[in-house]
């Protein structure tokens, strides 16, 4: 069951997210994508959909979400038959290869095609480009 975009405006652009696909929201330091990251999480486990948050700040809460430290993973492997949302992938991304970037994207994408599941991916600009 795919999930909604609940962003007036968006919505009309992006209605909704098929399941099996990652969703990559790129842009400046600002708080938008950590936001609209977090409204789409939300709104997947309103429709009753299991989602974890992998995070950088400690402590951090949000509603409906499975939260936990992205220092931790991918030790811990992607949360089975969960959503996953990760911000900052950014920062998973700091040290890494490039080759390593890509198979940790791959891993996500193939994890969300076989379980009929979502990820959404923060980035700042310019972390994926060449």
């Amino acid at each position: 069951m795919p999930v909604a975009i609940e962003v007036p405006g968006l919505d009309v652009f992006t209605p909704e997210i098929p399941d099996g696909r990652v969703i990559l929201l790129e842009g400046d330091l600002s708080p938008a994508k950590g936001f609209l990251a977090r409204r789409i999480g939300q709104t997947a486990a309103q429709a009753n959909r299991p989602v974890t948050l992998l995070t950088t700040r400690g402590g951090e809460t949000a509603e409906g979400l499975t939260v936990h430290d992205l220092s931790g993973w991918p030790s811990q492997g992607h949360p089975a038959e969960q959503d996953l949302v990760i911000d900052s992938f950014s920062l998973l991304a700091l040290d890494a290869s490039p080759s390593a970037v890509a198979d940790r994207v791959r891993a996500i994408r193939r994890d969300c095609q076989r379980n009929s599941r979502i990820a959404v991916l923060v980035l700042d600009d310019g972390q994926m480009g060449p």
